[in-house]
């Protein structure tokens, strides 16, 4: 989670991929929240709940990140030859 968290992804693909692996761990860990739920372990829920919460701030600053990319550099990803923008046209 600190190598994640501490690294630049190299491309959008990866962070974007990065993010969904974080997201299925967090919906595995609110499994085992609710498995601590139901047995009055409190240690365990807050375990969960810490690491739930760390994982998602991570997620929200890659998200971040990518969006800053992705409006920094736009125009590399709508630059468009006249060629495709004649076959828009018609």
């Amino acid at each position: 989670m600190t190598l994640w968290a501490e690294r630049a992804d190299k491309t959008l693909k990866d962070s974007l991929d990065n993010c969904q692996i974080a997201e299925a761990i967090c919906q595995e860990m609110q499994n085992i929240s609710g498995e601590a739920m139901a047995t009055g372990d409190q240690e365990k829920l807050n375990w969960c709940n810490y690491y739930i919460e760390e994982l998602r701030k991570i997620e929200l600053r890659k998200f971040d990140e990518i969006t800053a990319h992705t409006f920094e550099y736009m125009e590399q990803y709508s630059k468009r030859t006249e060629e495709e923008i004649t076959q828009a046209k018609a």
